[in-house]
């Protein structure tokens, strides 16, 4: 513009259009490179359920159970699909199947935003989820500490799941 007007300086519209473009060109930029790392990565994330949870049905319903947590309880695309993956291949190497992964993984999260939990808590909680399958037992580190600072009635709802009361759970971690 100072360079189209009547006895404009052509250097200083060189610069000041330079800056104006900088400043317009560069956040855009950033934004579709931040995209495609996202998409990439989303991309990534759907292969290695793949993997965990095997094709056909079971990665189908893998799927399911983490587009339920994106959809419903707001749990972002990422966390979900990751959370899913890891706790597939906890489960399944424990012995169990994939329907058993998305139960836990739906309960799980549920669970956590439904007292609302942010996704810092979901990942957290299904971090504790797959130590306990990994480990093929549940121990009070995972059950008090690290699930129940995420949903204070784990240790209840366990227990009552198990059909014992809160002591003879203390006792039966120990």
């Amino acid at each position: 513009v100072e360079a189209l007007r009547p006895g404009g300086d052509m250097a200083q519209g060189a610069v000041s259009g330079g800056l104006l473009a900088s400043q317009i060109v560069s956040p855009v930029a950033q934004f579709v490179s931040g995209s495609a790392t996202y998409a990439s990565d989303i991309a990534k994330a759907q292969i290695a359920l793949k993997k965990a949870a095997g094709d056909g049905d079971s990665y189908a319903k893998a799927m399911e159970a983490a587009q339920f947590a994106i959809e419903k309880l707001n749990v972002p695309q990422e966390i979900a699909i990751r959370g899913m993956t890891r706790l597939s291949a906890a489960v399944v190497g424990a012995g169990g199947n994939i329907d058993n992964a998305a139960e836990a993984f739906i309960s799980i999260t549920s669970a956590i935003k439904g007292t609302a939990g942010n996704s810092e808590d979901v990942k957290a909680a299904i971090t504790a989820m797959v130590q306990i399958f990994s480990k093929g037992k549940v121990s009070a580190e995972e059950l008090s500490g690290q699930l129940g600072e995420r949903f204070p009635a784990a240790v209840v709802k366990f227990a009552e799941a198990n059909k014992l009361n809160a002591e003879d759970l203390q006792k039966r971690l120990k």
